[in-house]
């Protein structure tokens, strides 16, 4: 099977967890693409981060850092309808699109397509004006486009069906992979106190705001020596919480690292006395299998998705309750899920498994 995965709408740095997935299928891919022929598309400033040995189909396309770039893409259909007929031209069986939408749409290759979640239909307000006009206009044309949808969850293929009238036999949920190779031994500690772990951008959904009433109730209670640290891109939302942190009086209690090397994460986890989680939606929450890998204490919102993942109801609690923090200390053992999460090679084999059936239906044979 002559395969790619477009990498077209793929920003290193600012696209959160699905970072993780698309990182990860490309060092599997690269190394063991299992007998099949496995490209990445992407412009150079992508192609130039992909592990070595993987193989490349390089397209001008310049980083969709901007709104512009982004409209760009989406609505100027002489520029996109040039890039569909290079990536035509290729001769692929089949394509992946890791990212939610499919662009170029007007491809004419076999199409599949991976969806984190459809958020934007649960919580508009926590989106600005382009970005709704963006989803909504994009979205449902890329999953009508798409010859099957692969959903990272049963929560995300729910939404599929009854929300956007996908039909359920073009969904396979995969789920996201988890890492069981021993973690590396991290000794450089990047905080020097005591603290929770909380990495996600801050986006509206995220619950910065009620994590913080939760830990400024924690500290006033129990005096705790303890310290709260973000990582993750610093949307506009950061000033805000700036403001909440200063009323709150937790300038020396909180800290904000932004954007963090992926060479440094494993410290963070691995010196954080708990990971705490207490994002309002989620498709999936690479957080929660991450605390699990580093063997920490995960605290988390009490999602659907959560209890698909198995994490005991014990620590799934309300972060709008400003108490919900009380008594975690005391709480510090690892966490355990109830349920096996999936490898990242099982998630790789299970992506190329659906891809293949895209070809079978499409009839072009393996």
């Amino acid at each position: 099977m002559k395969c790619a995965v477009s990498l077209l709408n793929y920003r290193p740095g600012s696209v959160g967890g699905i970072e993780t997935y698309i990182r990860k299928l490309s060092e599997i891919y690269a190394a063991d693409p299992s007998g099949h022929e496995i490209t990445f598309i992407a412009g150079a400033h992508v192609a130039d981060q992909l592990p070595t040995g993987a193989r490349r189909q390089l397209v001008p396309h310049a980083p969709p850092t901007l709104i512009a770039g982004r409209c760009m893409e989406a609505f100027t259909p002489l520029r996109a309808a040039r890039l569909a007929r290079q990536i035509d031209a290729a001769g692929y069986d089949v394509i992946l699109f890791p990212q939610q939408s499919i662009f170029p749409i007007g491809i004419q290759t076999p199409a599949v397509l991976t969806v984190v979640d459809v958020q934007h239909l649960h919580r508009p307000e926590h989106y600005p004006l382009f970005d709704t006009c963006f989803r909504r206009t994009i979205y449902p044309r890329s999953l009508a486009r798409a010859q099957r949808i692969i959903a990272i969850s049963q929560v995300t293929q729910r939404d599929l069906v009854e929300l956007c009238n996908v039909a359920a036999e073009k969904i396979e949920v995969v789920h996201l992979g988890f890492d069981r190779t021993p973690p590396p031994p991290a000794d450089e500690r990047l905080v020097e106190r005591p603290y929770l772990y909380y990495p996600a951008a801050t986006f509206a959904h995220k619950g910065h705001a009620d994590l913080l009433r939760c830990f400024a109730r924690l500290k006033v209670r129990h005096a705790h020596d303890i310290t709260l640290v973000f990582s993750g891109m610093q949307t506009a939302l950061w000033r805000q919480l700036k403001k909440q942190i200063a009323a709150l009086g937790l300038q020396r209690d909180v800290a904000h690292l932004g954007f963090v090397d992926y060479e440094d994460i494993p410290s963070l986890y691995q010196h954080a006395e708990a990971v705490v989680f207490p994002s309002q939606f989620e498709g999936f929450g690479m957080p929660v299998l991450e605390a699990v890998r580093y063997r920490k204490p995960i605290f988390c919102s009490d999602l659907p998705i959560f209890d698909e993942l198995g994490v005991p109801a014990a620590n799934r609690i309300d972060f709008t309750d400003p108490d919900a923090l009380i008594g975690i200390m005391q709480r510090l053992q690892p966490t355990a899920l109830l349920k096996e999460p999936i490898s990242w090679d099982e998630c790789a084999k299970k992506t190329l498994q659906v891809m293949a059936k895209t070809v079978e239906s499409a009839g072009k044979g393996i």
